[in-house]
């Protein structure tokens, strides 16, 4: 492929893999399709919330989300892609997935799936910048509704891939909501984030 150098993230991936002088790529490779040992390279760094446990709380929803934190002013910040959910709960429960609900609260850094990203003592892993965020405060599924499922065992992690992955731009959160009132969640989240580019932040 010609010119993929104008493209920031791409030129840094071939730089670092093929060298300064690399012009035209190897034959059959596609970029957007290649080793997930490589994604660093073009700073895509894939993560995952860890366990999260959201305790049962009488007449309120539980809930985790994800958030793109806000950058400095000035910068353009990061785009962080939601792919995968896995839930737990003690009963056959139906799960909501909405975009841009309420804001929760505690949050903590999601880890890092690449060990090679720099250890950070707190959680005692890797970290990225996209966080978690837990609450079981009210009863109220908020933000716009994007997908739903049940899980399938009561007491077991049920997985969802989502029908298609979600885009946070800074400041967007994606929520994770047991429809069950007073029940206890376990959930972990998937994805991956890197940086904008200014023009991407606004289509």
């Amino acid at each position: 492929m010609i010119g993929y150098e104008q493209s920031p993230r791409y030129a840094e991936l071939v730089r670092r893999i093929w060298g300064e002088d690399a012009e035209i790529l190897p034959p059959g490779l596609i970029l957007e399709l290649d080793r997930i040992e490589w994604a660093i390279h073009k700073r895509e760094l894939h993560w995952t919330t860890g366990e999260v446990s959201i305790a049962a709380s009488v007449a309120n929803n539980g809930r985790v989300q994800v958030l793109n934190p806000a950058p400095p002013a000035g910068q353009p910040g990061r785009i962080v892609v939601v792919q995968r959910v896995i839930v737990n709960t003690a009963g056959l429960s139906n799960i909501r997935l909405t975009v841009d609900a309420a804001a929760a609260s505690t949050p903590a850094p999601c880890l890092a799936l690449d060990t090679r990203l720099p250890f950070n003592p707190g959680p005692g892993a890797p970290t990225v910048s996209t966080q978690s965020l837990i609450a079981n405060n009210n009863a109220v599924i908020s933000g716009y509704r994007i997908a739903a499922f049940t899980t399938l065992v009561a007491g077991n992690f049920t997985s969802f891939e989502l029908p298609k992955p979600v885009v946070l731009a800074p400041g967007h959160n994606f929520t994770v909501f047991d429809s069950t009132l007073n029940e206890q969640l376990f959930a972990y989240i998937y994805g991956y984030e890197r940086p904008a580019q200014p023009e991407e932040i606004t289509p």
